[in-house]
């Protein structure tokens, strides 16, 4: 993608009009880093100030919501439980739940874990650090 502005930039002589738009384009996914690390900062916090809570994480291919609803259904009946919304399963949706959701007298979280990318469950149990993981049916895919 640089090296098709600066082409152009330099064939075209556009320079006046590229270069903004890289910039901009630069400090914006800074601002953007920074107030994710930030979020970031605040649900760990959040976490670790909740020292008996105990997190158990659920991940799969398929069928992760349906797991994660019938264990906090079964839980429920004897701990305090809290389970991430509707299908709120990246990392950036962990944090906003853990933020603004979480309740802080939350005996058991359960955690929806899923991945659009390689990597992003071993992200998203690193950052909540599940008790206990239950994995569900996994598939081949490709990235």
């Amino acid at each position: 993608m640089i090296l098709v502005a600066i082409f152009i930039a330099l064939v075209f002589k556009h320079f006046a009009v590229v270069l903004p738009l890289f910039l901009a384009y630069f400090i914006s996914l800074f601002i953007e880093k920074m107030l994710f690390n930030g979020f970031k900062v605040k649900a760990q916090k959040k976490i670790k100030s909740m020292s008996d809570l105990t997190v158990i994480g659920i991940t799969a291919s398929y069928g992760k919501t349906s797991i994660k609803n019938y264990v906090e259904h079964l839980l429920k009946t004897k701990y305090k439980t809290y389970a991430t919304p509707r299908s709120v399963n990246t990392l950036g949706g962990v944090m906003k739940d853990i933020n603004d959701d979480l309740p802080e007298d939350t005996e058991v979280y359960v955690v929806e874990m899923g991945a659009r990318g390689e990597g992003d469950i071993g992200e998203i149990s690193t950052f909540v650090n599940p008790h206990y993981a239950i994995v569900g049916k996994i598939v081949l895919c490709t990235y």
